[in-house]
């Protein structure tokens, strides 16, 4: 897949597609307009902007971070990963060899929503504790928190490649000791 190369670990190629700076622009855009709309008294336009960009950046460096810690417990399962190309709101992985058990499909596919999960919290705690009163910067963190938990909560969808129907898949292919099972239920 094309892309650009921003990371190399473990051997494993991270490409970002281009459309990601269309995606970088309208988060940006789309953000700063909903603060204009809304809180145009307590921000200006320049400030709105600078929370769309900066909320849009951490949102797609905590993917990016995100699937650094999926990789490692794929390789770690025994997943070979020819590269990795990120899209709109995550990453497509193209793997030479897949895991061969159904427990260390459990844990790959838990691994991205618990994240999310665990960076919304830390980023909420961040918010509610921080000695700061910079609403701007309140904002941005917020913000980045609320749709890194979207994005657990989405992941979790139990529908085709998502994590939650890999994991639906290898809960069958777990309990049931047929691999193919969870895969006939969700053609």
């Amino acid at each position: 897949m094309r892309g650009w190369q921003v990371l190399k670990i473990w051997g494993v190629p991270f490409k970002i597609h281009p459309y990601w700076i269309v995606l970088l622009f309208l988060f940006s855009w789309s953000i700063s307009d909903q603060i204009n709309l809304t809180s145009s008294d307590i921000f200006n336009k320049q400030e709105a902007w600078i929370i769309g960009f900066f909320t849009s950046f951490l949102l797609l460096c905590s993917i990016i971070f995100h699937q650094i810690f999926h990789t490692y417990i794929c390789i770690s399962e025994g997943v070979k990963i020819k590269n990795i190309t990120f899209f709109f709101l995550g990453a497509v992985l193209q793997i030479e060899e897949y895991c061969q058990n159904a427990l260390g499909n459990i844990k790959i596919s838990l691994v991205r929503p618990f994240l999310c999960f665990l960076t919304s919290i830390f980023l909420f705690l961040i918010s509610n504790l921080s000695e700061t009163k910079e609403q701007i910067f309140i904002n941005i963190i917020t913000r980045v928190g609320v749709l890194n938990l979207f994005l657990g909560i989405f992941n979790l969808i139990p529908v085709g490649t998502l994590d939650g129907g890999n994991l639906l898949k290898s809960v069958i292919w777990y309990y049931s000791g047929n691999r193919n099972k969870g895969r006939i239920l969700f053609k």
